[in-house]
């Protein structure tokens, strides 16, 4: 025996705004109406990975790494979170493992 599909009723649709209590017959209708009476703040979106310290990198050495057009020179790299990742590859691949202190 087949497995019943269930078919959304018109107005099955309830907004995800409780105080809305609007319902709506397709979830373009209600993706529409979210757009235009509830739209996103600006900054409810926002990247965690920037409000996060900057990450301490030391090396064994006086080194230089180049990321995103940024450019990181010395034996103790202040580096943006997001980007410590990248700028230790950097630097393993230009100057071995042993170039990360710790």
């Amino acid at each position: 025996m087949a497995a019943k599909k269930s078919i959304k009723k018109p107005g099955n649709f309830p907004c995800k705004i409780k105080s809305c209590g609007k319902s709506f017959d397709s979830a373009y209708d209600l993706s529409k109406h979210m757009a235009q009476a509830h739209p996103v703040k600006e900054d409810e979106g926002a990247d965690v990975a920037a409000k996060l310290p900057p990450v301490i990198i030391r090396t064994t050495r006086p080194v230089e790494a180049t990321i995103a057009g940024r450019v990181f020179k010395g034996d103790k790299l202040e580096v943006p979170y997001i980007q410590a990742d990248d700028v230790r590859r950097v630097l393993i691949d230009a100057y071995g493992p042993e170039i990360l202190k710790g």
